[in-house]
């Protein structure tokens, strides 16, 4: 999910922030204000006051996530131990090696389907050239053998010519080098918690109402659509996605979803939403995060030792 190195604005517990209750909403071109309250008091809400981006917000769960060179240092012992396994069988295009740590060049805005407006008035919903995936060109190089299928994975407990190799091959091995010791092999754990909380969040009575508010603010536009997804996914954006030309209608769509985000201040609602509900994941499975974070430097003394070594 989200990148724990540039985060530096941390949001706390906002357990005691009632829901955001409109008296208004303006249309995505009109510079006017939605009345909403919070707490006992009331608050102007309008485009240029509402929370344009989440890059600089600190999660509850970051704090039991590794950060990228963490992350590079783990993947790099995995690595070394699956090349040093493989070679010994014969296999020598394994590389030892250090990964580097992988900063991602998506914006984070984009969990919550919110795009910069002149970034969403430029290429629609899609993602700008310079952070689209690109697909790596095919090797030339031959598929590999069954004997090398077999190290690899240990789909079969012996090679053909009789070598026995690890349970779940050379890839099983390098993985069970970098775990020994730890309290639980689980390292998905923080991100199925953060997909908990998402849902938690994407289902909280704010959330439920900054929805229906940006649904009337496009009906205002000419756009029919009950939820921002309906609109990320409508089918006529498909082609696009897929290489195929940008269409006027989905910028239009596209910067008219943006503005009317802004003008319910979605990105604020959604995110103090998953907030609230990270911490009550945080609450509820406080015994195997502690496991987790404690595994975490297990892990990274493991991958020290095969680096070194």
């Amino acid at each position: 999910m989200l990148n724990l190195a540039k985060k530096k604005l941390v949001i706390g517990t906002i357990a005691g922030v009632s829901s955001l209750t409109a008296c208004g909403v303006a249309g995505p071109g009109d510079s006017g204000t939605m009345v909403a309250s919070v707490g006992s008091a009331a608050t102007a809400i309008g485009a240029d006051s509402a929370l344009r981006t989440i890059e600089d917000l600190t999660f509850p769960l970051d704090a039991y996530k590794p950060t990228p060179a963490q992350n590079a240092e783990i993947s790099s012992a995995k690595r070394t131990a699956l090349a040093r396994c493989m070679n010994g069988f014969g296999f020598k295009n394994y590389q030892e090696g250090r990964n580097q740590p992988q900063e991602s060049r998506i914006s984070d805005d984009r969990k919550y389907l919110f795009i910069d407006p002149a970034e969403a008035a430029q290429y629609g919903y899609a993602l700008p050239p310079d952070q689209a995936t690109r697909r790596p060109s095919r090797s030339a190089t031959a598929a590999p053998s069954r004997a090398e299928e077999t190290a690899f994975y240990g789909k079969e407990k012996k090679l053909p010519d009789g070598r026995e190799v690890p349970a779940g091959g050379c890839y099983g091995d390098a993985l069970r080098q970098v775990a020994v010791g730890v309290q639980k092999d689980d390292e998905a754990l923080v991100q199925r918690l953060e997909n908990m909380a998402y849902e938690q969040g994407a289902g909280d009575e704010r959330v439920t109402a900054a929805t229906e508010r940006w649904s009337t603010c496009m009906a205002a536009a000419g756009l029919s659509y009950k939820t921002p997804e309906d609109a990320w996914q409508d089918p006529r954006w498909a082609a696009h996605r897929n290489g195929g030309p940008l269409t006027p209608e989905e910028k239009t769509t596209a910067s008219a979803d943006m503005a009317c985000k802004l003008q319910v201040d979605y990105l604020r609602v959604r995110s103090e939403a998953e907030i609230k509900a990270q911490h009550s994941v945080i609450e509820a499975h406080s015994a195997e995060l502690k496991a987790f974070k404690d595994d975490l430097q297990v892990r990274l003394s493991n991958a020290a030792k095969l680096l070194t070594n």
